[in-house]
Order: C-alpha cells, then structure tokens, then sequence
C-alpha cells in the first residue's frame, strides 16, 4: 500500500487487497442521535473533563467526569503508560 501525494490517492497492491476496508474514524454507522448539548455549564455536563498530558512527541488524552472536589474518575487506560520506560 502506498500513498500518492500528487494524486493525493491511496493506492492499494494485491497483498492489501485481501485486507478488509478501512472506516475512517470520523464515520458513524447507523443513525446519528447525538444532541448537541448548547449549555456545558449545566448539570451534568458541567462536570465532564478532557485529560490531556504529554507522552513524548505526542500529546495523550482522555475524559473524565468530576466526583469530588479533588477527584476525577475515569478509564484505567488513561492511568498507564503506553512506553513504561
């Protein structure tokens, strides 16, 4: 598989024709039902949070939702070190 960055095309080999198609990550299958929320500020939104911290070259992130005045919970993924050393 390689990229062309004149054409600005993937081009696919026929080794990468037995992978399956990749989704791009902004699609959503089915129905989209979000609601757009237009006021954070109230209850419960208020108390959601990004979590951002730097990993190297790269910046990591997450969510998390406001507990107490000094506590956050959120997923233990956000917790570990993807390069432990």
């Amino acid at each position: 598989m390689t990229f062309d960055t004149e054409s600005n095309q993937l081009e696919i080999d026929d080794q990468d024709a037995r992978l399956p198609p990749m989704r791009s990550q902004r699609e959503i299958i089915g129905r989209d039902t979000r609601k757009r929320r237009r006021n954070t500020n109230a209850y419960p939104f208020r108390y959601i949070c990004q979590l951002s911290w730097p990993e190297g070259l790269h910046t990591m992130g997450g969510s998390g939702i406001l507990v107490g005045p000094r506590t956050i919970l959120t997923a233990g993924h956000n917790l570990v070190r993807s390069d432990p050393t």
